[in-house]
């Protein structure tokens, strides 16, 4: 009974392991059968993505039709320039930069304060983008912070603490003293005059979290906002990329690919040229070893860097393009020689098989005349045979006549 016992209690504990096991290889299943289908969903957008240009024009067109109506007020004109700059700020980088100037102009014209800062810090942000970062900070040099609203005060820190951003990214992680500096104490300060609960915080916050490995909190304000945002949105782009690089930083491979995928696929829905996952996703996907993934992600990457016409995401797409293309190339010609190898051993079983049949043909042509012989063979042998019996059987009947004439002459 108690052996019995023992091994019910055993083979109990054995399922019962068997059964974490299991349940401890579905998050791995569940992401990996998640990340699938988004990267399908991914690689189709791209292919569709002239489409999602041409709502960005239509609107954008929309916008400079305004400009073209009779006695437009000046604050209307000020706003569609304004609007038209934030509009080309993701997607044209030179024209974000005109249209910034023509707020510029035009706040000037009449003296706005308010608005001459405004179109200055728009102005240093696209020049930051673009990889002008001494022309961006000169720009901010020349506003005055005390004058600021608090909506603008907090563009002000934030333009400051993205251009230092930018420039050390530019630098590609080489420790810049001046530049590290700078770009924490404008982030403190940042920090300071943000609203909790808006985008601004969270982001900004989020940010300062993760460099903190303050992760757990960090998740919490990010996955909060990202559901207030709509895809295909500048704002939940970089949310879905801040939770990527969060992933990044917890060595999380198969979640910060999920979240690089939503926020380029956002980017390429909302037709943002100016953009970092894609180029993050091809760089990870090269890692792994998916160079045909990686080859499209990255071209797809410098075409909109091109296109955006800005000098910092130009270079730094071009340091990965020449790797992930050589790569590619590499590859391409490795399936091009196991092609070619495959080839030539088909072809080689193939003339051996025409041989086999030829040969196979040619011995079953000479085994039916053999069978025709034989039986032309036999046929005779058979005809021989009846007369070999129609001779013994006629022999057989002059012997018993020969035998009765023998007996009737020895009678008389």
């Amino acid at each position: 009974m108690r052996a019995t016992t023992f091994s019910f209690a055993r083979k109990s504990v054995s399922a019962f392991f068997i059964l974490c096991m299991a349940c401890s290889n579905v998050p791995l299943a569940a992401q990996k059968s998640t990340l699938a289908p988004l990267l399908n969903q991914l690689d189709k957008a791209i292919q569709q993505e002239k489409e999602y240009g041409l709502i960005k024009e239509k609107w954008i067109s929309e916008l400079k039709g305004y400009l073209q109506g009779d006695e437009i007020p000046d604050s209307t004109t000020y706003r569609i320039y304004r609007s038209l700059t934030e509009e080309y700020e993701s997607y044209i980088c030179d024209s974000a930069a005109l249209y910034a100037r023509k707020s510029l102009e035009h706040a000037r014209k009449f003296s706005d304060a308010a608005r001459i800062a405004e179109s200055k810090l728009l102005l240093a942000g696209i020049r930051g983008k673009a990889g002008m970062f001494n022309e961006a900070i000169d720009i901010l040099n020349s506003v005055c912070k005390q004058e600021l609203s608090p909506e603008l005060l907090i563009r002000y820190y934030k333009t400051y603490w993205e251009t230092y951003v930018y420039w050390l990214e530019y630098q590609e992680g080489n420790y810049i003293e001046d530049l590290t500096v700078n770009r924490y104490k404008y982030q403190d300060s940042l920090l300071s005059v943000l609203t909790e609960g808006t985008y601004e915080y969270a982001a900004s916050y989020a940010t300062y979290l993760i460099e903190k490995k303050e992760f757990h909190k960090a998740g919490e304000i990010l996955f909060t906002y990202m559901h207030t945002c709509d895809p295909g949105t500048r704002d939940y782009s970089i949310l879905t990329s801040l939770i990527a690089y969060m992933y990044r930083r917890q060595n999380d491979t198969e979640k910060q690919k999920e979240y690089l995928a939503h926020s380029a696929l956002s980017d390429i829905k909302g037709a943002i040229k100016e953009n970092v996952a894609l180029r993050s996703l091809a760089l990870r996907m090269f890692e792994e070893g998916d160079i045909t993934r990686a080859n499209r992600y990255i071209k797809k990457s410098m075409e909109d860097a091109n296109f955006y016409n800005a000098r910092l995401r130009n270079i730094q797409t071009g340091r990965l393009l020449p790797l992930i293309d050589k790569v590619y190339e590499a590859e391409r010609e490795r399936q091009q020689r196991e092609l070619t190898f495959l080839l030539a051993v088909v072809s080689v079983l193939s003339f051996i098989l025409i041989l086999t049949i030829f040969l196979l043909s040619d011995r079953m042509k000479k085994l039916s005349r053999a069978k025709e012989e034989i039986s032309t063979i036999n046929r005779e042998l058979n005809e021989l045979n009846v007369n070999l019996k129609k001779a013994t059987s006629s022999k057989n009947s002059l012997s018993v006549a020969f035998c009765r004439c023998v007996r009737t002459i020895s009678e008389n």
